[in-house]
């Protein structure tokens, strides 16, 4: 019984095997002109495309704000913002955002490694026109860095707290100067007056908490600077050189299977008849 089974299964995969080889020698012409003429429109078809030109910049960024400008560039409200102005990318926000999507890159020279710290990262944005494809690249570095300012509370709120450190931060070194002229007093050991040491070494603390957070404030009111863009974008001047030989050979190949199935489904509806056989008999008229 099992030998039979295996008898059989081997009967069947010879005449598949057969019947494939058949296939392939009756219709080696129509397969091998098939297959050309599919790789023949590819490669017009790519090469006749609109040329693309790629404007690219330098960033020395953190991962985190990479990451932040992404999401934020590639949004559909931020995409039709920046796009609108320059007529790209259709007319309504997710056509646009679909736009930067495919055409927008942040290039990652370590992308397996999450070290803290800044790296080099390169922005590229792709267009059909050299000058508009600067542009764009141009307003989204912009319009990130301009997101990083914090507004309305939150800015009300920082300015607020930086007013606090710049106030205090000036009256301790109003009261530091003040203490200070009274050092020579301090030589004195045994003196009362030696006895502001400790006062004054506080005020120092703190006014340098002051001072440091008046910095930091002013950084956060900031937000992320100008001082980031190692390149700005460029103006390209040769359009990216297009895969059409590269494509021409994928959809020969892709088209040769296609080609060989449609043969072996005309051999199987009508047996012992080729593939021309069958479309010349379906061409004649009826009667």
């Amino acid at each position: 019984m099992i030998r039979s089974g295996e008898l059989g299964n081997g009967s069947k995969e010879r005449v598949f095997s057969q019947e494939l080889a058949l296939a392939i020698f009756d219709h080696i012409w129509f397969l091998a002109i098939g297959s050309i003429a599919a790789a023949l429109i590819a490669y017009v078809t790519v090469s006749q495309a609109q040329p693309r030109y790629r404007s690219s910049a330098l960033l020395r960024i953190d991962k985190p704000s990479a990451r932040s400008m992404e999401q934020l560039v590639t949004s559909p409200p931020v995409a039709h913002q920046i796009l609108s102005k320059h007529a790209a990318g259709g007319d309504i926000p997710d056509t646009q955002a679909l736009f930067l999507a495919q055409n927008f890159h942040l290039i990652d020279p370590e992308p397996g490694i999450e070290r803290p710290g800044d790296r080099l990262y390169r922005l590229d944005l792709d267009d059909s026109d050299p000058r508009r494809a600067q542009a764009i690249a141009t307003d989204l570095i912009q319009t990130w860095l301009a997101s990083t300012r914090p507004v309305g509370t939150a800015r009300d709120s920082l300015e607020a707290e930086l007013e606090r450190n710049k106030l205090a931060a000036a009256e301790n070194t109003k009261l530091l100067d003040e203490l200070q002229k009274e050092t020579t007093k301090l030589l004195a050991p045994n003196s009362l007056s030696g006895e502001l040491a400790t006062p004054i070494s506080a005020l120092i603390t703190k006014r340098d908490q002051n001072l440091s957070a008046v910095n930091r404030l002013s950084d956060q009111l900031k937000g992320v600077t100008a001082d980031v863009i190692v390149v700005p974008p460029h103006l390209p001047q040769v359009a990216i050189p297009t895969r059409a030989r590269a494509s021409a050979l994928l959809f020969g190949i892709a088209a040769l299977p296609l080609l060989l199935a449609l043969v072996l489904l005309a051999r199987y509806l009508a047996p012992g008849r080729s593939l021309y056989q069958v479309l010349l008999r379906r061409s004649r008229p009826m009667g």
